[in-house]
C-alpha cells in the first residue's frame, strides 16, 4: 500500500513538473514578443 501512495506521489510531482516548465517556457516566450516585435 505504501509503495502505491510513493508511486500516485512521484506521477504528480511529475506532472507539476511538466506543468511549470511549458508555463515556464510559455512566459519566457511572451517576454520575448515585445523584443521581437521591436516595441
Amino acid at each position: 500500500m505504501r509503495y502505491h501512495l510513493i508511486v500516485q506521489v512521484s506521477l504528480a510531482q511529475l506532472k507539476n513538473q511538466c506543468k511549470a516548465q511549458k508555463g515556464s517556457a510559455v512566459s519566457s516566450i511572451s517576454k520575448r514578443k515585445p523584443l521581437l516585435s521591436g516595441e
